[in-house]
């Protein structure tokens, strides 16, 4: 079973044939083995600061080695911070078919 989590953390969801499969041999082999299996929800609530960029995984590991900060961050920000950019949040909800 490791040697298959390794493999699906290795394989892109955007390959929809490699990640199905190697999805499947996890399936198979935890049904065969009698293995309790949690299964991702859909609704994963995710808190990040302001100023990055993040573009949420089509699967339950999160990549936060691919977020990035924009040029209004705390940390490589010049000056002050805008007023405008003190205001909360819009939450853009985007649903996949």
């Amino acid at each position: 079973m490791i040697g298959f989590m390794d493999e699906l953390f290795r394989t892109s969801v955007d390959d929809t044939a490699e990640f199905a499969a190697i999805c499947e041999k996890i399936m198979r082999r935890a049904y065969n083995e009698g293995y309790m299996l949690f299964v991702p929800t859909p609704n994963k609530v995710f808190a990040v600061n302001k100023e990055v960029i993040f573009q949420p995984y089509k699967m339950a590991c999160l990549p936060m080695w691919k977020i990035q900060i924009a040029d209004q961050h705390w940390s490589v920000r010049k000056g002050t911070y805008s007023e405008i950019l003190k205001r909360p949040v819009e939450i853009i909800r985007v649903i996949q078919p």
